[in-house]
């Protein structure tokens, strides 16, 4: 079954990415899968972190949000570039249709989900 997101029609099994979440259109359901990063063109897993060129990039899932966070790191009065070392991957996350697009930033996003 086909699946509408944001005003566009998915087929069963295709993916795609928006606001930097990346998403599956599964049996007329869409799934959260993680995020995407544009700035490299890197997936990035629900549950990890990385660093790249001085800059730390999440994708977290808390209380049924999945949240996109990317920031400077390690220049003077900006945190470390750490990743936590016990990084735990989830599953995919199902969220429901929604007909128009939800406004956010290009580098923070939330979908509150449940």
């Amino acid at each position: 079954r086909d699946c509408i997101r944001f005003g566009s029609k998915y087929k069963d099994g295709e993916q795609f990415a928006i606001n930097h979440l990346r998403y599956e259109c599964k049996d007329g359901t869409v799934n959260i899968l993680g995020c995407y990063m544009n700035e490299i063109g890197q997936n990035l897993e629900i549950g990890r972190s990385i660093v790249d060129k001085l800059t730390i990039y999440k994708c977290l899932s808390e209380n049924g949000e999945v949240r996109y966070e990317e920031y400077p790191c390690g220049l003077q009065g900006m945190p470390p570039c750490e990743v936590p070392k016990q990084q735990k991957q989830q599953t995919p996350i199902k969220v429901p249709t929604v007909r128009k697009p939800i406004p956010g930033s290009g580098t923070f996003n939330i979908m509150q989900v449940g």
